[in-house]
């Protein structure tokens, strides 16, 4: 980096990015004609127009609207839920325990086995809600409890030692 000024690597950087794409737009335009199946793999030009197309009619909006508010709410309860358990699993070596395996096997799970099964289990439009939350509680959960477990250990020593209330205890190691 030195003798380089930020605008150059910046250029390099982009300039890289670009036939990254333009890359990956070949590799599809000659997969799509080696298989030469529309419905198994379409052309780029046909998802470029359709694509398109999409801003043109009227529902698109709207599914739009829906699609953004069902993943905000998804992913809301998913940081509340995690953040939640973080704490608690970082204040309590059990809860931390029971909560291990279970966050292991949630994210081990497949997403789409996942999605078939939700499918069937539960209505169409709260399936993208339940999925959203089952992948991202583990994430939450984990970046909670690891931001909490690089809290100094002096510290987390003593405030047990001047008996601290729980409740106190969070909010000074939230703020660290």
């Amino acid at each position: 980096l030195y003798g380089y000024s930020m605008k150059s690597i910046f250029k390099k950087d982009v300039l890289i990015s670009l036939l990254s794409v333009i890359f990956m737009l070949l590799l599809w335009v000659a997969s799509y004609f080696i298989v030469s199946n529309d419905y198994i793999l379409p052309s780029p030009f046909a998802v470029i127009k359709n694509a398109f197309l999409l801003f043109f009619k009227t529902d698109f909006y709207g599914n739009l609207s829906s699609t953004l508010l069902r993943a905000l709410v998804a992913t809301t309860i998913s940081i509340i839920i995690g953040v939640f358990l973080g704490v608690l699993a970082n204040i309590y070596d059990k809860v931390n325990a029971f909560l291990l395996p279970i966050t292991a096997f949630m994210r081990s799970l497949p997403t789409l086995a996942l999605i078939l099964i939700i499918l069937v289990a539960f209505p169409r439009n709260i399936t993208p809600i339940i999925i959203c939350i089952i992948t991202l509680i583990p994430n939450a959960y984990s970046f909670t409890l690891n931001s909490l477990s690089s809290v100094d250990i002096n510290l987390k020593e003593m405030l047990k030692v001047y008996n601290v209330p729980i409740k106190k205890q969070i909010n000074l190691q939230m703020q660290k």
